[in-house]
């Protein structure tokens, strides 16, 4: 946070409070409210960018803490992957990842980041890095 910020956290809610050039300016969440409560000196643009910023922080947070092979199988492979939709290897289908089991790691990954038949480029995971899409062949194809 920046100099002269200052966030608060507690079982009713969060507030944030800053000091512009004119005067300070307090915002405030209170839970179950559903609502956001300005000073009359709120400068928006600072409002603006303080709030996306915490949601920019605890999203990617957020995200990186919940890649496990398993739920990037849920959020993006499953739909082709469970049923073998347009030919896609169906996890812990043996057969079906016998011949691209024998490829490289990298080759397998790559196809995924590039996309490859009906699969589009980076598999609907567009958050993944290629550590991801290797857990995740792995997980699908059982090794």
């Amino acid at each position: 946070m920046r100099a002269g910020h200052k966030l608060n956290h507690n079982d009713k809610g969060v507030a944030l409070q800053w000091k512009t050039e004119k005067q300070p300016v307090h915002a405030r969440h209170d839970k179950g409210q559903n609502r956001i409560s300005l000073s009359d000196e709120a400068d928006m643009k600072i409002l603006t960018r303080s709030v996306l910023l915490i949601a920019a922080g605890l999203m990617s947070q957020a995200a990186v803490a919940g890649q496990t092979p398993e739920s990037v199988y849920q959020k993006a492979c499953k739909i082709c992957h469970d049923t073998g939709v347009a030919a896609a290897p169906r996890k812990g289908n043996a057969a079906d990842w016998e011949t691209r089991l024998q490829l490289p790691m990298e080759t397998l990954v790559n196809s995924v980041v590039q996309g490859k038949g009906a699969m589009p480029p980076k598999g609907m995971c567009m958050d993944c890095t290629a550590e991801d899409y290797e857990a995740v062949i792995r997980y699908m194809s059982g090794q």
